[in-house]
């Protein structure tokens, strides 16, 4: 396929260090791909990164007729449009499709209890997958870590959010599938109880005073598994004293990521410090408390996340400043679509079913840390030489994905995480698959096999799939985050046909939007494909610039969940 003027004229542009915005949706398909990455490489690298892909992933016959149409472009001259029908969609219109959840990676008994929850609940069984998957990586904590090769493992944690419209059913997944967590909770909170009941009693014992005064016994600490509404600061506290790991059950995520750093007029590091528990990197804290001076370090901070949000309040994710500091690239996300309101049904989930996940997760939990030269260190899991051999082989696929042409530069934060992912899902499901065994010691470390390296990179397409469906729901922005400006102007492109106007049209419409608002909207228009600036119009002052309106914008109705 030989590119098309208006290709070649992109391309030039591109290579002279400039910047398109809805230009690009006219590029055919051929050759979108390649212009939207140099789109987003520095200008004086564009060259050099052109021809490294003419080299690696063109035939020199058509990577020669690129060239020669590139060349006898003048890319100071405007874009001729190619007919109107050229247009393509409005980007973000329509959220990307995204496949089933794929239940056939758990054991039998977790799989019954996924399907029945989703079932009883009347929700998409993605919901109670992802929330499963978590609360099992939650009750493994830091007791494992999977060896990749020679000072690299996997840990087990998870960042986990499903999104869904209100009453979809997040929340009752989100009970059923953490239940067993905050049963162990419970259970360490009686513990506890206990343990300072007898600690009192040996403080002030009966019976006459000992002839020598004895130092009192330590107060004990309590042990923790579960938390919730709980600040960075008080966090770090029971994360130093649960070295083991904990686990963050959250029915509304956004209240964690509004409320960080609320007590420091938002200049706090909350959001690095969520960074670094996710990756395992040493946590430090200078008086946590008032009333102490010392610090606390953690040397391998673990801790798992499972809570879900609302599409309207994804952008709340997003770093106040714009910055991709890799936040939401951490978070393994369930997406999928609603399902229908069914009538009302007398099945539930039978009791033995949830008896089973019960001990599945008791079972987990069960495993203490593996004490070795005076301090509490991880159990190793191993490869076996199959799953070794899977493993470099859907790794290597993952990576070639990530270079092909195709590939979208915006992905990439999210993918270079996945490969992470891919070895604690393995880690967790080959220690799931040995949890449901009733028959198996639960103190025994599984080796990693093949179907749980196959299974693992199984949830990860699934998950890319989400995270596409996730970052084009935060491209195309929510009513909230649009702002009164964006939905200003959305709503009086709309409220007539028009094929062009200017800004100072809008401007007369709307006075009270100050072109410092209004031009960055009316850019952001062009880069969803809404609107386009008109060929060969000329620039001058900001006001007089003028736009065409893709007739798309005419032909489909928005709603809530498309919201062009």
């Amino acid at each position: 396929m030989s590119a098309t003027p208006y290709d070649a004229a992109c391309l030039a542009k591109l290579l002279a260090a400039q910047t398109l915005n809805g230009e690009l949706a006219g590029v055919s398909d051929r050759y979108r791909p390649l212009a939207e990455r140099l789109n987003t490489v520095p200008g004086p690298d564009r060259q050099a990164f052109f021809d490294q892909a003419m080299a690696f992933s063109w035939s020199d016959e058509e990577a020669a007729a690129l060239t020669r149409s590139i060349a006898d472009v003048d890319p100071r001259a405007p874009v001729a449009h190619a007919a109107a029908d050229d247009w393509g969609p409005i980007l973000g219109a329509e959220l990307p499709p995204v496949d089933p959840f794929p239940i056939d990676v758990y054991p039998a008994s977790v799989a019954e209890f996924v399907r029945t929850t989703a079932h009883s609940i009347g929700c998409p069984v993605d919901f109670p997958g992802l929330f499963a998957l978590t609360a099992a990586a939650g009750a493994i904590g830091r007791s494992v870590s999977l060896k990749l090769k020679d000072g690299y493992f996997a840990r087990s944690a998870i960042y986990a959010c499903v999104v869904g419209e209100p009453g979809d059913g997040k929340t009752a997944a989100l009970n059923k599938a953490a239940g067993p967590i905050r049963h162990a909770e419970e259970a360490l909170k009686a513990d506890f109880k206990a343990e300072i009941e007898r600690w009192k009693l040996a403080c002030n014992p009966t019976g006459p005073p000992p002839k020598q005064k004895t130092p009192k016994p330590p107060k004990p600490r309590r042990r923790r598994l579960a938390v919730d509404d709980a600040t960075i600061e008080s966090l770090i506290v029971r994360m130093a004293n649960n070295p083991r790991g904990l686990v963050m059950v959250r029915d509304e995520l956004s209240g964690l990521f509004a409320g960080m750093n609320q007590y420091k007029g938002g200049k706090g590091n909350d959001r690095s410090v969520i960074l670094k528990i996710w990756s395992g990197d040493a946590v430090q804290r200078d008086r946590v408390l008032q009333e102490s001076d010392d610090s606390i370090d953690i040397p391998f901070p673990m801790m798992s996340i499972m809570g879900g949000t609302q599409p309207d309040m994804l952008d709340e994710m997003v770093d106040a400043k714009g910055r991709a500091d890799g936040f939401v690239d951490r978070f393994l996300f369930s997406f999928p679509d609603p399902v229908p309101w069914s009538r009302w049904s007398k099945r539930g989930v039978p009791e033995d079913v949830e008896a089973e996940w019960k001990d599945v997760i008791g079972r987990l939990f069960a495993r203490p840390m593996n004490f070795k030269d005076g301090r509490d260190v991880p159990h190793v899991a191993f490869f076996s030489s199959s799953g070794e051999e899977a493993w470099e082989r859907l790794h290597n696929a993952h990576v070639a994905e990530v270079m092909s042409p195709g590939f979208q530069p915006s992905m990439v934060g999210p993918w270079a995480k996945f490969k992470e992912y891919a070895g604690r899902l393995a880690l967790v499901l080959a220690l799931l698959e040995h949890a449901a065994d009733p028959a198996a010691d639960p103190m025994v470390v599984p080796d990693v096999d093949e179907r749980h390296v196959e299974s693992a990179w199984k949830l990860v397409g699934y998950f890319k799939g989400n995270a596409r469906r996730v970052f084009a729901a935060l491209a195309r922005g929510s009513v909230k985050s649009e702002g009164r400006a964006m939905q200003a102007v959305k709503a009086w492109i709309r409220s007539k046909p028009r094929t062009t106007f200017t800004a100072s049209d809008v401007k007369d419409q709307r006075r009270w939007i100050e072109y410092d608002d209004l031009l960055p909207t009316l850019d952001r228009l062009c880069r969803l494909n809404f609107i386009r600036p008109v060929k060969g119009a000329k620039t001058g002052r900001p006001s007089k610039a003028s736009f065409e309106v893709n007739p798309a914008v005419y032909n489909a109705t928005p709603t809530s969940r498309t919201g062009a």
